[in-house]
């Protein structure tokens, strides 16, 4: 993602952020995956998170995976990730701007609908409030959303 990258560039570059990184990205996406390096949980949960975004049309720009390197900026967000969700390992998964957990949280959020659930939230497809109520301020989106939420 190129808004990300720019962000590292402007840490790296010495230009003082104020606000906690982790957070900046958490907010602007639907799903933030933080990884140290790519392995075989962190391919795994990538998968789950692409069978969703697949299997729904959900658009690929509201999914990020950062993996987070050596550089000053990767490591500032590391500071900001641990304050944030206290865990060292990885991967660490948020939807929704939610901390979630890692692979095997991410398992069970896939299974119980939650992901998929929690992504047409942050899209304003489903309302936050109702388990059974789609905003009305798009059809073309409340057509999207009948075909793509299965429960509802």
């Amino acid at each position: 993602m190129a808004w990300v990258q720019q962000l590292f560039r402007d840490v790296n570059s010495g230009m003082k952020i104020t606000e906690n990184l982790v957070w900046k990205m958490v907010t602007k996406f639907a799903v933030v995956m933080f990884v140290r390096e790519v392995n075989k949980e962190a391919s795994k949960a990538s998968e789950i998170i692409e069978a969703a975004r697949d299997k729904h049309n959900i658009d690929e720009d509201e999914i990020l995976e950062v993996v987070l390197d050596d550089s000053h900026a990767a490591k500032m967000t590391f500071i900001d990730l641990q304050r944030l969700t206290s865990k060292r390992n990885f991967p660490q998964i948020f939807v929704n701007e939610t901390f979630i957990g890692g692979l095997s949280e991410l398992k069970d959020y896939a299974a119980k609908g939650l992901l998929l659930r929690n992504i047409l939230i942050f899209q304003g497809i489903v309302d936050r409030k109702c388990e059974k109520c789609i905003s009305l301020r798009d059809h073309k989106k409340m057509a999207f959303a009948s075909r793509a939420y299965d429960d509802h």
